[in-house]
């Protein structure tokens, strides 16, 4: 970002190296906001308290571009001294750079181990603002390998190697044809987060036309206050959209909007992430298998296929594998 200025690169640049600043932001506007939308919605408040934390963003950019600028005058001054002898009295300060980061050595493999076995009992990884807990986990990493390792670098490289744990949150399904299906019941859980009373839900908003002037996009996001997963089906679909809204009790307006601060979507950015986390290398693992399996033909079909026996026990062998991965790795019915 630049060194002048206070645009929205600078803002958001800076809060991505400030672990802590970027908490404090996501406490003020959203544990589920970017580091760019945050410093959107920073520069546009005038409260006094978000005043306060951009001028320490600011300082932090002051401060980087400082030690950047010393560091380059150092290296000019060792430069200039050339091959000659240097003296106390001639040499400038020496600037010191901390080594790299290096995972790759015998060091490293000792600290990666170190660092799975820290983090594989967690159900779920704290998060890098938890700057307590992964300087915890970096004292135990930098004691097994005999390197020193910050709490930062051990959070990037358990992201790097697939040990971070999300906790997923819980599923509700849209999907009137699953058997022994029901509707959510929102409105309690509304009320109880503090929904002010004159917004009407379920029957009582249907009747009063609150669904009328809400737009099809709106109705769709309100259902995905109530569902997280099956709500696509009927995106496009106003008619299906207000009937489930009706029969889950919800209102049609934003319940965050209106007095429901405390209130959690169950379909959220969080939710897709945790999702993606243990959907996705199931799915990678089935589409691997699938082309697999249909590469391997029957032992008696085709007539490029080796007859030997040691071929045929072979690819038998494979298939048998296979179905062992499958039962694995398919998702159980209640799943």
């Amino acid at each position: 970002y630049r060194e002048a200025g206070e645009g929205l690169d600078v803002v958001a640049g800076a809060m991505r190296e400030r672990a802590d600043l970027l908490a404090a932001a996501r406490e003020r506007f959203g544990e589920e906001l970017k580091a760019s939308v945050l410093a959107q919605k920073l520069l546009a408040s005038e409260a006094q308290e978000d005043r306060e934390l951009i001028d320490k963003l600011l300082a932090h950019r002051k401060a980087r571009y400082a030690a950047w600028r010393e560091t380059l005058s150092g290296d000019r001054q060792l430069r200039n001294l050339g091959d000659g002898p240097r003296t106390a009295a001639s040499a400038g300060p020496q600037v010191i750079r901390a080594a790299p980061v290096n995972w790759s050595d015998a060091a490293g493999d000792k600290g990666t181990k170190a660092l799975e076995e820290a983090l594989d009992p967690l159900d779920e990884t704290p998060p890098l603002s938890d700057t307590a807990t992964w300087d915890a986990i970096a004292k135990t990493v930098s004691a097994a390998a005999g390197r020193d390792y910050t709490g930062k670098q051990c959070y990037c490289r358990a992201s790097g190697e697939g040990y971070l744990h999300a906790k997923l949150p819980d599923a509700h399904i849209y999907d009137p044809s699953m058997k022994n299906w029901r509707p959510r019941a929102m409105e309690h859980l509304l009320r109880a987060a503090g929904l002010d009373e004159s917004i009407p839900c379920g029957k009582a908003a249907l009747e009063a036309d609150a669904f009328k002037e809400v737009s099809t996009k709106k109705l769709y996001e309100r259902l995905g206050d109530a569902y997280n997963l099956g709500a696509h089906a009927i995106r496009g679909d106003r008619d299906k959209l207000i009937d489930a809204l009706v029969e889950a009790d919800m209102c049609a307006l934003d319940p965050c909007e209106n007095g429901a601060t405390s209130f959690k979507r169950a379909s959220s950015v969080w939710f897709q992430r945790a999702l993606n986390s243990e959907m996705l290398p199931r799915r990678k693992v089935l589409a691997s298998l699938e082309a697999s399996e249909a590469r391997l033909e029957s032992p008696s079909d085709g007539d490029d296929l080796v007859r030997t026996d040691a071929a045929v026990y072979g690819r038998l062998s494979q298939k048998n594998l296979m179905c062992l991965c499958f039962r694995e790795f398919a998702l159980e019915p209640h799943e």
